[in-house]
């Protein structure tokens, strides 16, 4: 064959011969490992972050600076009254547990009384004993208190008007902490006694006290107390004799055994004392 005809092969098989070179080449071309980035992408995550982080900033707080300033105030103030709060209520259970508390003892020794103060006789009433206690860890400021007894043909309950009942004196007196008091008994006949045996009368025993605690800013505190006897029994057949011992039964009244705002007469019982 005439070369001139066919041509120059040579520049076409270069040609092809590099367009091989190239397709094996990018065949061959190292991959990016998993998690391995390209610069380029790299740059755009980059950039991307940049631009939420900034649309954040400018929705939130750019221009706002006064809100945020209101929300951190408002934030700060709740937070001082949690602290106010915890700080109350810990001083509160802490006064609780310290402060002058005054409670009756129920009936303590029946103390026997004879004709002339004779030692022989014949007994003619008994001297019933109320003691009372300050349970407290701390002493009080002062108090006003009162023990009656009563003797008649009702027994109490909670329509009772205490206030028309007859009155014994009342006392002022200072309570140390711990402290305990047993001041005059309260006399009942032994015809009173021998009347409450046969069912014909009822006596109750009935007190109060009021009081300071030496904490400031705390309520007057009130401890009322309400006791029936019942029940009467004699060592000896003659109930004049002596040498004889008395032994009662007795029952809370249906009213006036309370403390503080639970009792029905706090307003008119600290009256007096403030």
């Amino acid at each position: 064959e005439n070369p001139k005809q066919m041509g120059n092969p040579a520049p076409k098989r270069k040609q092809q011969q590099r367009k091989r070179e190239q397709r094996q080449s990018a065949l061959f071309e190292p991959m990016p490992h998993e998690g391995e980035e390209t610069e380029g992408h790299a740059n755009q995550k980059d950039q991307a972050e940049a631009d939420m982080l900034k649309s954040v900033y400018e929705k939130l707080f750019q221009g706002k600076s006064a809100v945020w300033t209101a929300i951190f105030t408002c934030a700060l103030c709740l937070f001082s009254f949690l602290l106010y709060e915890v700080n109350r209520q810990a001083n509160d259970t802490s006064i609780a547990t310290q402060r002058a508390f005054i409670t009756y003892g129920g009936v303590g020794p029946i103390e026997k009384i004879t004709k002339d103060g004779s030692p022989t006789g014949p007994l003619t009433a008994y001297g019933i004993h109320i003691p009372m206690v300050n349970s407290g860890t701390t002493a009080t400021k002062y108090s006003i208190s009162e023990l009656s007894a009563s003797v008649g043909d009702l027994i109490p309950n909670n329509g009772t008007d205490f206030e028309s009942l007859p009155h014994s004196e009342r006392n002022r007196f200072l309570w140390g902490p711990r402290q305990a008091w047993d001041g005059q008994p309260l006399i009942l006949s032994l015809d009173d006694m021998n009347a409450v045996e046969q069912k014909k009368k009822h006596i109750f025993l009935w007190g109060w006290v009021v009081y300071r605690d030496i904490f400031d800013g705390t309520p007057i505190h009130l401890s009322e107390f309400c006791t029936e006897i019942t029940d009467p029994k004699w060592t000896k057949p003659d109930h004049i004799d002596v040498t004889g011992d008395l032994r009662v039964n007795t029952m809370p009244c249906p009213t006036h055994n309370c403390y503080d705002q639970d009792c029905a007469d706090y307003t008119a019982r600290i009256r007096d004392a403030k």
